[in-house]
């Protein structure tokens, strides 16, 4: 009973308070009071009023309160990046993707192994020697590692990677020249035999001339001349002939005495080859012997079926001007022939003759 007493008496003062408040600001609290729009519009001004004041007041104490520090909070459950918690590389195995390979029927791709080999040490960090000869070995075949591990520079410890790479370099000829004469000689006598037919045969004898040739040239082993005559000869009479009218109808002031380039050879080869089918074959052309004294073994069955034919046919000829031996046949001027012994002119052949009969 007490407290419902006392919450009596709080809501009629906090009503006593409002009333006050009300009648001296000069608002009204019951809308009763209001007799018109006009003046309710002022009321609701000093309201709006005050309302703007107390929210800006509010706003800038909260703002106030809140720190403005820039500095990033750390968050201890989140771990920094630090280099050893990258991941590490490890040396793939044989005929995994990313592994060297080589072939040792391929001895120019030596260098070309180590150069892939030694990107790997970088990249994984590999760093003793004794690793390194093993990886080497270790991605090669069964009998070529067999002879790499037999060699004095793999077994002995004091021997380095680099003493093992050197003694491979000379082992497979990659120390010193890689191509002399003759293997410029060997291409282009292999192209002269194979004959030179379309666009593709002359790209694959250019990339292979230049290899070499440039090889050559670097080393001094040929001049630049040398290099223009070994070029022209791969082509047979008559395709070298249009490749030299081209050359001299593309380049009129072109002097004589001078060679062309190997890409200017190139370039007029191959706008001489535009116009050969590319299944052109030398099974395709006329069966005549060539110049150079041999004969081809695609050539060979086509001039035995010939031969073949020529002696079939001069035996018929022969058969058929012969005239089987008879009583009625005639001699060849058309008369009788003479039937009479020659011995002593019977009627009997001379072999039945008495007359010879009794004369022996």
């Amino acid at each position: 009973m007490a407290g419902a007493e006392a919450e009596g008496r709080r809501e009629s003062e906090a009503e006593a308070e409002d009333e006050r408040v009300s009648e001296a600001e000069g608002v009204p609290l019951t809308p009763t009071s209001y007799k018109s729009i006009e003046e309710v519009l002022p009321i609701l001004t000093q309201c709006l009023k005050r309302l703007s004041i107390v929210t800006s007041s509010t706003s800038s104490s909260s703002l106030s309160s809140v720190p403005l520090s820039l500095t990033p909070t750390s968050n201890p459950s989140t771990p920094s990046a630090t280099p050893n918690s990258m991941a590490t590389h490890v040396m793939p195995i044989r005929g995994e993707r990313g592994a060297p390979t080589f072939d040792q029927k391929q001895p120019n791709d030596l260098g070309r192994y180590f150069e892939q080999l030694e990107t790997l040490f970088v990249r994984c960090q590999v760093q003793d020697d004794a690793n390194k000869k093993k990886f080497t070995v270790s991605f090669v075949g069964s009998t070529v590692a067999d002879s790499w591990e037999a060699l004095p520079e793999y077994k002995d410890n004091t021997k380095t990677y680099v003493h093992f790479k050197e003694c491979l370099f000379k082992i497979y000829n990659q120390v010193s020249l890689r191509y002399i004469l003759s293997d410029l000689d060997r291409l282009v006598g292999k192209w002269q035999r194979l004959e030179m037919r379309s666009l593709q045969d002359l790209t694959d004898f250019h990339l292979r001339f230049n290899v070499v040739a440039s090889y050559l040239l670097m080393n001094q082993l040929i001049s630049i001349c040398e290099q223009s005559q070994a070029y022209l000869p791969v082509f047979d009479n008559a395709l070298q002939a249009q490749v030299t009218m081209r050359l001299q109808i593309k380049y009129p002031n072109h002097h004589p005495a001078l060679p062309y380039t190997i890409e200017e050879i190139y370039d007029a080869a191959k706008w001489v080859l535009q116009g050969i089918p590319g299944t052109l074959s030398s099974h395709e052309t006329s069966p005549s012997a060539p110049e150079s004294g041999f004969v081809k073994p695609e050539q060979l069955g086509t001039f035995l079926n010939e031969f073949a034919k020529t002696l079939v046919d001069a035996m018929n000829m022969n058969s058929r001007g012969r005239t089987p031996a008879s009583n009625n046949s005639t001699y060849a001027s058309g008369g009788p022939r003479d039937q009479k012994c020659n011995f002593d002119r019977c009627n009997r052949f001379i072999h039945d003759c008495p007359g010879v009969d009794q004369a022996g």
